[in-house]
């Protein structure tokens, strides 16, 4: 589904800090909410990215495709410009580098080797 920029615009709240998940190396990630009340993730390639439009339109067809329960769905795209931005169901179970990361070590008590924090 093509997105237009006003409709993700609003929905990120003109891509403001307050609503930033978080940035790789395609670019920025934007919690937002459609219209509808559907929550989104829309992540917004970097100008300086070396990804063009052609990668880009490819990652878009492959997306559209791919339905697992383990995979984030991609809802749609928006292109203005320079600016290429796909739209990503949000899941708001934090991020994968959490999962992998952000957890704390397991700390053995002394008085249970059981316990974890």
């Amino acid at each position: 589904m093509k997105f237009s920029y006003s409709d993700i615009q609003l929905a990120t709240n003109d891509f403001s800090k307050e609503n930033l998940l978080g940035e790789g190396g395609y670019g920025h990630v934007y919690k937002g909410v459609l219209k509808d009340g559907q929550q989104i993730a829309a992540k917004v390639r970097k100008e300086e990215s070396s990804q063009g439009f052609s990668e880009f339109h490819s990652e878009v067809y492959v997306l559209s495709f791919a339905r697992h329960k383990n995979i984030v769905m991609l809802l749609g795209y928006c292109c203005k410009e320079r600016k290429n931005i796909l739209i990503y169901e949000y899941i708001c179970n934090k991020s994968l580098h959490w999962h992998l990361f952000g957890k704390l070590p397991i700390v053995y008590s002394l008085k249970n080797a059981f316990y974890t924090h």
